[in-house]
């Protein structure tokens, strides 16, 4: 087998869309985005896309196909991604679940009122409660090592069993925070997040 993980030239665009036929339709914008691949015995096998926006830059259309499931390579490709543009502030909309793979790429949850109106205009069907829509808004500062944003306000995620329960919303004391070297404050309970 072989594997190669890189950035998609423009003339391949139409390869991220034929995969994307499975993920939500989407299209490429070559005058906005950047797209990344991972590439098995030459089929795209899994993307990564960032587009500029006005305010900032956007990741989207992690995606793999069913067939390449298991292998790490939406970790590769986002990484790669991450490798080439992550010299800016980059934005997701991340679904509830996958909060803690994204964490561990170096991404934290955000109060929706953090995104850059561009980006969040992308989610205004929502009215304002993506954790209702399973969406959570994440960011990635461009500085290595640079210290986790603690929440000034109630946690932005609904997790889910918290949720259930009554308690969505608490606020994750900064002592949690570092305690446990929380990469998202969806701990609402101040247990770890088992799902």
């Amino acid at each position: 087998m072989k594997k190669e993980v890189r950035e998609l030239k423009h003339e391949e665009f139409p390869l991220a869309e034929k995969v994307w036929t499975h993920y939500r339709n989407q299209k490429a914008d070559p005058g906005r985005e950047r797209i990344f691949g991972v590439f098995v015995d030459g089929a795209l096998a899994a993307t990564a896309r960032c587009t500029r926006h006005p305010e900032g830059l956007e990741m989207d259309c992690v995606f793999t196909l069913d067939e390449y499931r298991g292998h790490g390579y939406a970790a590769e490709v986002v990484q790669r991604l991450l490798d080439e543009c992550g010299s800016e502030t980059i934005y997701i909309h991340s679904t509830l679940p996958l909060i803690g793979f994204y964490g561990k790429l170096g991404f934290v949850p955000i109060p929706e009122a953090k995104l850059p109106v561009s980006i969040r205009e992308r989610f205004v069907f929502c009215f304002g409660e993506m954790a209702g829509c399973n969406v959570a808004p994440m960011m990635r500062n461009p500085v290595a090592g640079q210290p986790r944003p603690l929440p000034s306000a109630p946690c932005p995620l609904l997790h889910a069993a918290a949720f259930r329960q009554g308690r969505a919303g608490r606020t994750c004391s900064p002592a949690d925070l570092r305690e446990r070297d929380c990469a998202s404050p969806d701990l609402c309970d101040g247990k770890p997040d088992v799902r």
